[in-house]
């Protein structure tokens, strides 16, 4: 049965919601020539503005409130929390020591999501590979404990299961000379090329990375190859479909299936349950790479919410906090003398996630990642009713951009097929796909909130 606090919040998500669909709903139906727009024409219109009216106003204030979190913890410039998620009704905020002398906050899967992805603030999410959670069976299969007590990456698991001779996505890095801001096929800012590579040939990269790097000092960044945006959860899921129609004599062959559940505190995803159900595609990777490998300055696609779980090996990031003075005229009265300098800069955090470590990033949070040692880590890019309004204005500006494009090659405005195809290309989704992924977690959401 789902709590009173979860359905307040559901309510409130579905507020959220009802307000971006209205947006999205006014779009469409502006648009002359489009075949599959909603009828706004009928006995009920009034009423109908009248509730996203509200709607607007609501999600305007929410959006407030978070620029005000946002506005605070830029000023008090603290370091990133680091939490425990602990399971049932218990709402302690109680903290404890831990060995990195950092305050471990303890926290219910509801008090995080009120304390970080509401107010879109980051934090470091330990014990989620604990036994009965989501990352354990990870855990299990991915990590090699070795004799001198070092965890290093179980390379055996990805030769029986993925097999050897599969080619792999990996990267290099691009050189300075040539250009960066091209978008790749998953709608990411290009700042790297793909090589071609067999998992077999990658797993003997690592390991004559390794050696080096244990040999030498030094180690270039710039030349580090890096497997990266590698989709390995929808091909198990895909090769656990084909194994399924296979005799029963090969049933010993199948994945120990699933690989991970998504960890309750991320959960509500409006993204990959939709696009994995009506486009084939999906937002949730797997990152394997070397000592000094890293990803370049970036803000994650279509301003959406992302986390990463580290399953072997250490990370650095460098956190970029964002703007968030934004239509808060109270903020200068926070301000110390020097307020408006202080305001022009981009504060910045440098963490370590270790092993077993998940980190939450907020959407646009500019951020660096760079591998302290060889790395196998988790992602997915997800979206929530908390974010909606930051990925409709990505989508806002994109649509922007690709209408002046079309300008510029003569295509007329009402080519309602052509503009959503070329923002699709772009950023992976397009006007349309995101009306129906909202109306569809919208009545979910009701269908929740109505169970209570």
């Amino acid at each position: 049965m789902t709590s009173l606090d979860e359905c307040l919040m559901l309510s409130e998500h579905a507020i959220i919601l009802r307000s971006i669909l209205a947006e999205v709903e006014s779009q469409l139906a502006a648009t002359p020539h489009l075949l599959l727009k909603p009828t706004l024409k009928s006995p009920s219109t009034s009423d109908h503005n009248k509730s996203a009216c509200e709607a607007r106003k609501l999600a305007d204030s929410i959006g407030l409130q978070r620029r005000k979190a946002l506005r605070d913890f830029s000023v008090k410039n603290v370091s990133i929390d680091v939490v425990r998620i602990i399971g049932g009704d218990q709402h302690p905020c109680s903290s404890q020591p831990t060995s990195s002398n950092k305050t471990e906050i303890l926290l219910t899967p509801l008090e995080f999501k009120q304390r970080y992805v509401w107010r879109n603030i980051p934090a470091i999410i330990r014990g989620l590979d604990d036994e009965r959670c989501g990352f354990h069976n990870l855990a299990k299969l991915w990590r090699k404990h070795n004799p001198d007590g070092e965890t290093t990456i179980q390379c055996s698991w990805f030769k029986d299961n993925v097999g050897g001779e599969i080619v792999v996505p990996v990267r290099k890095p691009l050189c300075h000379t040539e250009a960066t801001s091209m978008l790749d096929e998953e709608g990411r800012a290009r700042e790297c090329d793909t090589a071609e590579m067999s998992m077999n040939q990658w797993i003997q990269y690592c390991h004559d990375n390794t050696s080096t790097s244990k040999t030498s000092n030094c180690s270039r960044e710039d030349d580090k190859l890096y497997l990266k945006d590698w989709h390995l959860m929808q091909l198990t899921e895909n090769k656990e479909r084909k194994e399924e129609k296979l005799t029963p004599e090969s049933a010993e062959k199948k994945f120990d299936f699933p690989l991970y559940v998504v960890p309750s505190i991320f959960e509500r995803d409006i993204l990959n349950p939709f696009l994995r159900k009506y486009f084939g595609g999906d937002y949730r990777f797997t990152y394997w790479g070397p000592v000094a490998s890293s990803t370049a300055l970036h803000s994650d696609v279509l301003n959406s919410f992302s986390w990463s779980f580290n399953v072997v090996g250490e990370k650095e990031w460098t956190f970029y906090c964002p703007p968030s003075f934004a239509n808060i005229e109270e903020a200068s009265e926070t301000l110390n003398d020097g307020g408006e300098e202080a305001e022009g800069k981009a504060l910045s955090f440098v963490i370590t996630q270790h092993e077993g470590e998940a980190i939450f990033v907020p959407s646009g949070w500019q951020h660096e990642v760079r591998n302290i040692k060889e790395t196998l880590s988790v992602n997915h890019n997800w979206v929530t009713a908390s974010s909606v309004d930051q990925v409709w204005e990505c989508i806002v500006i994109e649509t922007k951009s690709v209408e002046d494009e079309c300008n510029q090659w003569g295509i007329p405005s009402d080519e309602w097929d052509a503009r959503e195809a070329m923002l699709r290309g772009c950023i992976g989704l397009n006007v349309s796909m995101y009306f129906f992924a909202l109306l569809l977690s919208l009545i979910q959401e009701i269908s929740l909130f109505n169970s209570c």
